[in-house]
């Protein structure tokens, strides 16, 4: 498929004409369209919007740069030629940057900045292009023709643009209908990720509204004089009720049974309380019916869903399996994987 780019040629204006001319023709012969603000010598704010869309057009921006600084925005203090570069460089626009090699020693009179101020300007601005890449230095605006095809050359390789094609060199139906397909899978993709990000910032409120702080009641088992176990009752530290939510979603996540998480929170929590009765460290568990309130409590909000299963054997007891929602899971997912 033959296809042509879109050049914005970007640079102050009076002073570079024979520069920006000898690009566009370089441009022309490679089979490019050179776009710029020719017809639009004085710029002003309006003119700028305008010249922000020609950009956007573009495929690829070339900043063509010797001795003038430019028209100064009255606003943001940056000249019209800098700030269209900024607006290139910051939308992802490929730019090929063309840098006069020594302006403040070989250049004077109206191709030179005159000012302090307007010199300054204009090495700040020449440093910052430098440190891009595609960076090319010529000093004969003759040498720009050659500079710009090898430069185009390897924005092309570094970043392939869309470019355009012809009418009647467009793609075959079978493509077209490949593209259009890709299109309603990318419409509906974005569609799941916009439901998938208003379900995570639900999420996050629902936990950032359980602020009131709660006491874990638990249960701790020790040993007696004996040997057995006995059973001590104790209440834990006091701690936020989205902390608490949040470690069951995490060890729900895990696959833990509902009797590991009620071991797993009793002993891990952040307070870790530990129980010791006559020098030997008991095991604590939370309540049965305390972790059922916080489990219907998140069900109701649908973080979880709980379903019935029987345990195999003789001995056939009925318990509860909780698991996390679709949504749930991929928010539970992130919050993990940046803790």
């Amino acid at each position: 498929m033959d296809k042509r780019y879109q050049v914005f040629i970007s640079s102050t204006f009076q002073d570079l004409k024979g520069a920006r001319q000898e690009v566009s023709q370089a441009l022309l012969r490679a089979e490019c369209f050179p776009a710029g603000m020719e017809l639009f010598p004085a710029a002003d704010e309006e003119q700028f919007e305008f010249i922000k869309q020609v950009i956007d057009q573009s495929d690829y921006y070339i900043v063509i740069s010797a001795g003038r600084y430019g028209s100064i925005h009255p606003e943001k203090g940056l000249s019209y030629t800098e700030l269209e570069y900024d607006y290139a460089a910051e939308t992802g626009k490929p730019v090929i940057r063309l840098l006069h090699k020594d302006p403040f020693k070989k250049l004077a009179g109206e191709f030179i900045e005159q000012s302090d101020d307007g010199r300054e300007m204009l090495r700040t601005f020449r440093e910052k292009l430098s440190k891009g890449t595609m960076v090319n230095f010529w000093e004969d605006p003759k040498e720009l023709g050659q500079l710009v095809v090898f430069g185009l050359m390897d924005a092309r390789k570094r970043k392939p643009a869309i470019g355009w094609v012809r009418a009647d060199g467009r793609a075959t139906p079978e493509a077209e209908r490949d593209v259009a397909e890709l299109k309603q899978r990318i419409a509906e993709l974005e569609l799941e990720i916009e439901r998938n990000k208003k379900s995570i910032v639900d999420f996050d409120k629902e936990i950032a509204e359980m602020s009131e702080e709660i006491t874990l009641q638990i249960i701790s088992y020790g040993r007696d004089a004996y040997g057995g176990r006995k059973e001590i009752s104790r209440s834990m530290d006091k701690i936020i009720l989205g902390d608490f939510c949040m470690e069951i979603c995490i060890a729900i996540l895990k696959n833990f049974t509902e009797w590991r998480i009620k071991s797993h929170l009793g002993n891990t929590l952040p307070t870790k309380l530990k129980y010791e009765e006559e020098g030997d460290q008991g095991i604590a568990f939370l309540s049965e019916d305390f972790m059922e309130r916080i489990l219907r409590r998140l069900e109701s909000l649908g973080f979880v869903i709980s379903s019935a299963a029987e345990s195999s054997g003789t001995m056939r007891n009925t318990y509860q399996i909780w698991e996390l929602t679709k949504d749930a899971r991929r928010w539970v997912s992130g919050v993990a994987a940046q803790s």
